[in-house]
């Protein structure tokens, strides 16, 4: 219980009132009596000349850096404890490890190992010291430094910041990279968004977002030499931080820095000078030529190993500042630098407000002679820490698109006995802008996963369609055949014009940047239109939870089986099996399917045909879940009375794997009467 005070302390003395409050050093900060600590304590540390706050509980790893003077400011959580991440006096539990090749785990052995870790005073980044990475003139792929920390379990599975001082500018191009490591789950964590991330030649802070699983406890945070030259050089880092998303800031400045381009077009003219400046999201540059010999190859000078924001130039380039008089085709005339935004790594040249490519490209005895100079100054926008931020958290969401199909599309009919990409043309979502409209039409995965593909089509009515001549849909992965989503077999129409409908889904698993477009073929004999109806045409894809990350085995997460039959259905309720499919793993399913039939010859009693999907093989009902033709079916014209018996996706709790699932089918006529089973479907779709 506290103490009531009808008035203030009036203290004369030059010490703290509470003793633990102010502290020589980090050791007798650690040694403060736990019964003694609360949350939000906040400590001076004489030595390190910073207050250090208790933040998320009252254990020594839960002491965090505050980023204001005196005893103000906002706790900054660090899981890396302190001294692992100031790297003032040694290395602490930093280690070395050798992966022997590229990266696996940062945990390898070091019986080869060649790179080694040293605390460094001359070389420092922030303080008194820094660590230093020295790779010797040896080959070091695999090669790293690492260090091992624990995520506490209030900020697991939340998204965290990665955060350190570097100086990379002795590699020999960007050699060492940064890679984190889940050691609870034995698998890499991303950082930004890909698994490796780069460290430039420059001197400054870099900041990268991070998120491990939430059944991650303890991780790795490793500097990893990805290449396998051999030449010799050291890299510093200092300041490093792994830390609650919210409490960091993410903006980037650089001071002068200079590098070393390569030039197309130029031959051997000299290079006086190559600079550029960070400042937020735009880096000004300048590169001056001296006197030297031109070439008649296309003018290319490249740029740093910046990752540059493309997606700013809405025209395919960007027209930049240059400043020198170019003689082309005999006439004066201003050259502007161009930055085409499908190859950003080099300035390319053209005429002012030209494109970049095709006849708009110039040559490097274009530009200049022998004896002129040239000053090129640019401004380019680069992806700031806020960016890849961005599209961290947009990479963590869930793909989703759907688009359907009007006359405006590219494709309005699709060709006889040939595959064609249908141009589902009209965007009604799409959470990550992965699909390119037009004739060639695709969906570009924006990060690896299992993508569930559903799409439809209905072609127009013709009386062309003979019995037995197939409409299908397929997808196409990368472009080549990855498996048919739908099935539709033509009837005998002479007497009558019908559409023809066809539809289905699939799974397929893509790695980032992997493509899949969906292929139309019909063998009617002619050209057929695609009915003008959105409603009919039509195309979703879903990203499909990672149950890997939920302790799954496998992570099969959908399956469909497609096919036609040909044959005389079973009568009077006794069933006979159309196809099945085997769930591999235990989980909960969502379970669907469908058998298509039509008649040979004219009925005069109705009857029903009917569609079961049960676990039992055998000729009895026992059926899991039911599906009927919309009505029953009376018959005046046999030919073409064509229909379809739905089983309705229903819910299916599977205890183990191996259950195998049968889709069976009757009528209940004791009679055939020329009915036919045409195209089937059995699918399921893990949902838990």
């Amino acid at each position: 219980m506290g103490i009531t005070l009808g008035s203030n302390f009036d203290v004369e003395t030059g010490l703290p009132l509470d003793s633990r409050l102010v502290v020589s050093g980090l050791i007798q900060r650690d040694g403060i009596n736990s019964l003694k600590r609360y949350e939000g304590m906040i400590v001076y540390v004489e030595s390190e000349a910073k207050n250090y706050q208790l933040v998320g509980g009252i254990s020594n790893t839960d002491w965090a850096e505050l980023s204001g003077g005196g005893g103000g400011g906002s706790g900054v959580k660090n899981f890396i404890t302190t001294e692992n991440s100031s790297l003032e006096d040694a290395i602490n539990d930093w280690s070395t490890y050798n992966d022997a090749g590229p990266f696996v785990d940062g945990d390898g052995g070091s019986s080869s190992l060649t790179l080694s870790i040293t605390s460094d005073t001359s070389e420092v980044l922030d303080g008194v010291g820094s660590l230093k990475i020295f790779k010797p003139s040896l080959d070091c792929e695999g090669n790293g430094a690492v260090i091992e920390f624990d995520i506490p379990r209030g900020y697991r599975g939340k998204l965290s910041q990665i955060s350190f001082l570097v100086d990379g500018t002795e590699q020999t191009g960007s050699d060492f990279e940064v890679r984190a490591y889940d050691v609870t789950n034995s698998k890499e964590i991303y950082c930004g968004t890909d698994d490796e991330i780069e460290i430039p030649k420059e001197v400054g802070e870099i900041k990268l977002p991070f998120q491990a699983d939430s059944s991650c406890e303890t991780a790795r945070l490793c500097f990893n030499c990805k290449d396998s030259n051999t030449d010799a050089y050291s890299i510093f880092i200092d300041e490093v931080k792994v830390s609650p998303m919210s409490s960091v800031s993410v903006a980037k400045h650089t001071g002068l820095l200079t590098w070393s381009p390569t030039t197309q077009g130029f031959g051997t003219i000299g290079l006086d000078t190559a600079a550029y400046s960070i400042n937020g999201n735009v880096l000004k540059g300048q590169i001056k030529f001296t006197a030297g010999t031109v070439t008649g190859d296309e003018a290319q000078v490249s740029l740093p190993n910046i990752e540059l924001d493309t997606k700013a130039y809405s025209n395919g380039y960007q027209d930049t500042n240059i400043v020198g008089v170019a003689a082309v085709s005999g006439s004066k005339e201003i050259v502007t630098v161009l930055l085409d935004k499908n190859d950003s790594s080099v300035l390319k040249f053209g005429v002012a407000g030209a494109g970049s490519t095709g006849q708009n490209k110039f040559l490097g005895n274009q530009i200049l002679t022998s004896t002129q100079q040239l000053t090129i100054n640019f401004d380019l926008f680069v992806k700031d820490s806020r960016q890849v931020l961005n599209e961290f958290e947009l990479s963590q969401q869930t793909v989703k698109a759907r688009y359907s199909y009007n006359s405006s599309s590219a494709r309005t009919s699709i060709a006889n006995s040939v595959p064609q990409v249908i141009d589902y043309n009209v965007k009604d979502y799409d959470s990550h802008n992965c699909v390119t409209t037009g004739i060639s039409w695709q969906f570009e995965a924006p990060k690896y996963g299992f993508y569930k593909f559903t799409a439809k089509q209905v072609l127009d009515t013709t009386t062309d369609w003979a019995e037995g001549e197939p409409f299908t849909l397929t997808a196409y992965k990368d472009g080549s055949p990855h498996s048919e989503i739908g099935r539709s077999i033509g009837f005998d129409s002479s007497s009558s014009s019908n559409y023809n409908n066809c539809q289905g889904d699939t799974t397929v698993e893509l790695n980032k940047g992997q493509i899949v477009d969906i292929r139309s073929y019909q063998t009617s004999g002619a050209s057929r239109s695609i009915v003008n109806d959105g409603t009919l045409t039509w195309i979703t894809v879903e990203e499909l939870p990672d149950f890997t990350t939920l302790g799954a085995i496998k992570n099969y997460a959908t399956d469909s089986v497609y096919g036609t039959i040909g044959a005389a259905v079973n009568v009077s309720n006794t069933f006979g099996v159309a196809t099945s499919l085997t769930i591999p793993d235990a989980g909960i399913y969502k379970v669907w399917g469908h058998i298509e039939a039509y008649n040979t010859t004219a009925r005069t009693n109705p009857y029903w045909h009917r569609a079961f999907i049960s676990e039992n093989s055998g000729s009895s009902i026992a059926d899991l879940e039911e599906g009927r033709n919309t009505n029953r079916v009376y018959v005046g014209n046999g030919l073409s009375d064509r229909r379809t018996a739905y089983i309705q996706p229903f819910f299916l709790n599977v205890p183990e794997g191996g259950t195998t699932l049968y889709l069976k089918q009757t009528i209940t006529e004791p009679a055939t009467d020329g009915t036919v089973a045409q195209s089937y479907n059995l699918s399921y779709e893990r949902i838990r």
